[in-house]
């Protein structure tokens, strides 16, 4: 247990406060609280395996080759617009930078798949 500078300096100047009485008294040392350790616990993802996969896939694609058409199986395989998001966060290279509500809005309106347009995510994003 260490002291610091400041406590025992305050002890010192107690010490000679009291004047060199009665020397029993137990002097009480309180220690700050113990700050718990963080845990490396991983935090699972808020979306499926496949729409992770699907945005993977996406994001590898070069950025000189990529087509929307690349999103499309994201689309189908992401369940909400909240999962939608949290993987376009964990795949930045798939949307480049747009934003994943506008990007869906787009794309579910022009879309020429079907599969697409009545996907779940976007009957969230259109309804």
């Amino acid at each position: 247990m260490t002291i610091h500078r400041t406590c025992l300096l305050t002890i010192v100047l107690t010490l000679t406060l009291a004047g060199c009485g009665d020397t029993s008294d137990d002097l009480t040392v309180i220690e700050s609280p113990t700050v718990p350790e963080k845990t490396d616990v991983p935090i699972a993802p808020a979306y499926t395996a496949e729409c992770g996969d699907a945005f993977a896939d996406a994001a590898a694609v070069d950025a000189m080759q990529d087509t929307n058409e690349d999103l499309y199986p994201a689309v189908i395989a992401c369940q909400d617009l909240a999962a939608f998001a949290d993987a376009a966060e964990d795949h930045p290279g798939a949307l480049d930078g747009v934003d994943p509500e506008t990007w869906l809005d787009n794309i579910c309106q022009s879309a020429d798949d079907p599969d697409v347009t009545g996907s779940a995510l976007c009957s969230e994003v259109t309804g």
